[in-house]
């Protein structure tokens, strides 16, 4: 049985769908389709139904996925511990990062990724914390950096604490003077553009408010940086973002003031099926080098 097959069978049904498939493992949607019938056409069974939200395993398909899950798994592991034995890392490693880290770490780390590691393939997905959280529960990445929290648990992911970084007050540089220093019980009377009530920033930042007695006033809610920026922009409205996400505002006009006690603490999080894989490991620890390296995330404990 092609193991690039059974390979692709399982990005099919991670993914929920062919097109997504084809488009990540680089082929046409036609050519995969085809690779899936004849893997069929060889065991005799239907293995997915098409539908119009998808696909969706059989009895048989879910038998075979758990079979050649381990099956995958251990030949990976064993093209990664082969090529690390000759003396260069090689394989596919998929990464998933909050949006605020983009310029203070992932960009860096993915350049230095590319030039000691060119046989490294890498599938790099950002965005806000919701997003991460979405990859690392559906299966779809090996890494990620999420909000530390002791009490979420995430299937088949192990979370380690990574950094713990301050929140800053974002908005018109015209409001404050740039010495200015805020408490939480100073910004009670702000009205705050803040990603969704199902971010965990966002509920970091609640609670922060709930500890005075108050409940943050939210006038708008936007899971973009960009939309956050022009809006703010204006001076009608302000944010709180973590530090590292500050350079990600742009404009002369946008400046950042710290808030005295406010911190979100962050997570690295790894696949268990991917933590023996030396690949992982290697660059599991150029991230964490990165994030603690930074001038703008403190050092947790």
């Amino acid at each position: 049985m092609d193991l690039d097959v059974l390979k692709s069978f399982r990005r099919i049904v991670a993914l929920g769908s062919l097109s997504k498939a084809a488009s990540e493992l680089g082929i046409s949607q036609p050519a995969l389709t085809r690779q899936i019938k004849r893997l069929e056409h060889a065991l005799k069974t239907e293995l997915l139904v098409r539908n119009s939200r998808g696909v969706q395993l059989t009895e048989i398909g879910e038998f075979l996925l758990s079979r050649a899950g381990p099956l995958l798994d251990q030949a990976e592991l064993m093209g990664e511990e082969l090529s690390a034995r000759l003396g260069s890392l090689s394989g596919d490693v998929a990464i998933c990062m909050p949006a605020s880290m983009h310029r203070s770490v992932t960009a860096p780390l993915l350049s230095d990724i590319r030039r000691d590691m060119p046989g490294v393939r890498l599938r790099v997905i950002d965005g806000f914390e919701a997003v991460v959280h979405h990859q690392l529960r559906e299966g779809n990445v090996d890494i990620g950096v999420l909000v530390h929290d002791t009490e979420r648990v995430i299937d088949g992911v192990d979370q380690s604490p990574l950094a713990r970084e301050p929140l800053q007050l974002v908005g018109k540089r015209s409001a404050f003077p740039s010495d200015t220093r805020f408490k939480v019980k100073d910004l009670c009377d702000k009205e705050f553009v803040l990603p969704g009530a199902g971010n965990h920033v966002r509920q970091q930042i609640e609670e922060l408010f709930r500890r005075q007695g108050r409940a943050v006033r939210v006038a708008i809610e936007v899971d973009s940086i960009q939309l956050v920026n022009d809006l703010i922009a204006d001076g009608a409205l302000f944010s709180i973002a973590p530090q590292s996400a500050v350079a990600m505002f742009r404009g002369e006009g946008i400046a950042a003031w710290p808030i005295a006690g406010a911190f979100i603490s962050w997570a690295l999080c790894i696949r268990q099926r991917r933590q023996q894989s030396p690949l992982v490991r290697e660059i599991s620890a150029r991230l964490r080098s990165y994030v603690l390296r930074s001038p703008r995330v403190r050092i947790t404990g």
